[in-house]
């Protein structure tokens, strides 16, 4: 089911690995989803933000509360290193 939803899903584990990634990072991020799988997701978080957003997955993991990612706030992501970083 999570594979048919048209957006990049990602499910990160407590550890910041990557569980889960649906079929659309291919076409986003460049990357295969079996690819990602086991990576760290900072893998995926531009430099600048790097450190911001481990400070915002460690205050997630402490008060785990259902909204959508990054909310009130634009996104970046890191593609395939043969690619450039993009909006997403």
């Amino acid at each position: 089911m999570l594979d048919a939803c048209p957006h990049v899903t990602l499910i990160v584990d407590r550890q910041g690995k990557i569980a889960f990634a649906n079929h659309c990072v291919v076409d986003v991020l460049r990357y295969q989803p079996d690819e990602l799988v086991g990576m760290p997701v900072h893998v995926l978080v531009p430099d600048p933000v790097r450190d911001v957003h481990q400070a915002h997955v460690e205050a997630y993991f402490r008060n785990p509360v259902a909204r959508a990612l990054g909310s009130g706030r634009d996104l970046a992501a890191a593609t395939a290193p043969s690619s450039r970083s993009r909006s997403v």
